[in-house]
């Protein structure tokens, strides 16, 4: 991005995520399409390990969908996840919890609490 004729910020700026994180940005926002800023990060031209860093250390989820049912790593293609991050850091038995009743299709409504619901619905 151009200030006049000056370099004011490359996007996607690390940097500029880091200090919107830090004054309550949402890590888990959304779009139109159910895109998460690590969504965005993910499909941006060689998705910069900081970035991605960034996000997840601010609460980003690692495994949560988009409205086409694509993750952070199914966005990544070719590049393999192991080359951005390490999946295991980041990947919480919440998350393994909410995958596992999402793909054998657990009935979990009247079953956990209300304020789960979304949680389950983006893994």
């Amino acid at each position: 991005t151009l200030v006049g004729r000056y370099p004011a910020c490359q996007f996607p700026s690390p940097a500029l995520a880091k200090a919107l994180l830090e004054v309550g940005a949402d890590p888990n926002a959304r779009d139109d399409a159910g895109n998460s800023p690590l969504h965005l990060a993910a499909t941006a031209q060689q998705c910069p390990r900081t970035l991605s860093k960034v996000l997840l250390k601010h609460g980003a989820h690692l495994d949560a969908k988009n409205d086409a049912g694509e993750t952070f790593e199914s966005l990544l293609k070719p590049r393999k996840i192991h080359e951005v991050v390490n999946p295991l850091k980041y990947t919480t038995l919440a998350c393994l919890a909410a995958r596992a009743i999402q793909k054998h299709r657990i009935k979990y409504t009247n079953i956990v609490p209300p304020s789960l619901y979304t949680f389950i619905e983006i893994h």
